[in-house]
Formats: C-alpha cells, structure tokens, sequence
C-alpha cells in the first residue's frame, strides 16, 4: 500500500488565503485562531514569487485545470521546501525560522529550492490533483469550502485587472 501524501494545515491555509474569494473566507476571529505564522507564511511567499518567475504548468489545460495545476503545486513546492529547510545545519534553520534578515533568509531558501523543485512530482493523476485540491478547499473546515466556480470566477476577476 502506498504512503498517504500529508500536507501541513498551515501550508493548505496559505493557498487557500491566496485563491478564495474574500466572501467565503472564515470571518477575523476564526483566521486569528488558525494564523499558519511568519514562517510558513514566508516560505509561501517565497514559492509563489519562484513560480511566477521559473515555473509555469500551464500547458494546454483549460483555464479551470491549469489553477487547481498549479495551486496543488505551489503547496507540494511549498512542503518540499520546509523539508529541505529540516536538513540544513542549525544555524541555517535558525536564520530561515527567526526570519533574522530578509536576504539571509532568501540566500537559505535560494540554496534549498532546486532541491525541493526535484522532489516536487509534476506528473500527478488527476485523482492526486482533486484530492490535494480539496484538502485546500477545506483548510479552514467544510463549512467554508467554496464552489470552484466562485474560485475559478474570482481568479479570472483578479487576472483581468
């Protein structure tokens, strides 16, 4: 039997903070209490920034699979990272989880993203991709998981700006 895949809740927060339209987020208390922090949310960005840059899954997918795509890769990339931050020396990690200084920590993560990009899978069954993709959808619980309508609707809003 294979391994289930596990993805950090506070890594599935951040990309659910970053593709669902501001009506179906949880109201202020709720994000308060389940805040993923500085770090991952550091990290997050850090992939983000890579992926608009080096990365781009977008294929000849339509619009709605190319989003789910690349949401689903942006939190393995994400995972893959944390993990390759766990295997640096100590005062490695101490420089990326103290966020110390904004170039130190990106000079870390510079030297840890090939790495992870190698171990990121791009070629995951469709089946792989809905189940990731739902996990984000209910990071914060069921009760807020938006239609993906009203995620691909908004995404595109953003995108014509």
């Amino acid at each position: 039997m294979a391994k289930k895949l596990t993805i950090n809740k506070r890594i599935l927060r951040c990309e659910y903070g970053a593709i669902v339209p501001v009506e179906y987020e949880p109201d202020l208390d709720i994000q308060s209490r389940f805040y993923p922090g500085p770090v991952i949310q550091a990290l997050y960005g850090y992939v983000s920034d890579y992926m608009d840059k080096h990365v781009d899954l977008q294929g000849n997918l339509d619009k709605g699979k190319s989003i789910k795509k690349t949401s689903v890769y942006r939190v393995l990339l994400t995972r893959a990272l944390l993990k390759e931050v766990h295997k640096r020396p100590q005062w490695q990690k101490d420089i990326v989880f103290d966020l110390y200084d904004a170039d130190e920590v990106s000079d870390v993560l510079n030297s840890c993203i090939g790495a992870a990009a190698q171990k990121v899978n791009l070629n995951l069954s469709w089946k792989e991709i809905h189940r990731i993709w739902n996990m984000i959808k209910v990071a914060y619980g069921g009760a807020y998981a938006p239609p993906d309508a009203a995620i691909f609707d908004n995404f595109f809003e953003f995108t014509e700006m």
